[in-house]
């Protein structure tokens, strides 16, 4: 189990993303005009994109971490 969490936080980033795409097309950009609608998509993606940069920033930390937390125990373990 202890291997799976890097899954488990890539799959939970990509149902953020996939909400976020849903909620992007449906929610009255029909009844705006086609410049409110390409300045309102890009705004979107440009958000998507900001968070999808700090989000991979961030699960590359915790990887780092882990994997140092896991030397440390082993050089704890074995020192004794």
């Amino acid at each position: 189990m202890k291997n799976s969490t890097p899954a488990l936080l890539v799959l939970l980033f990509a149902v953020i993303l996939v909400a976020v795409a849903y909620l992007w097309g449906s929610h009255g950009l029909a009844q705006m005009d086609i410049s409110a609608q390409l300045n309102h998509k890009f705004l979107v993606a440009a958000y998507v994109l900001t968070w999808t940069i700090q989000f991979g920033y961030v699960l590359r930390l915790f990887i780092k971490w882990r994997s140092q937390k896991r030397v440390a125990a082993r050089m704890d373990r074995d020192g004794r």
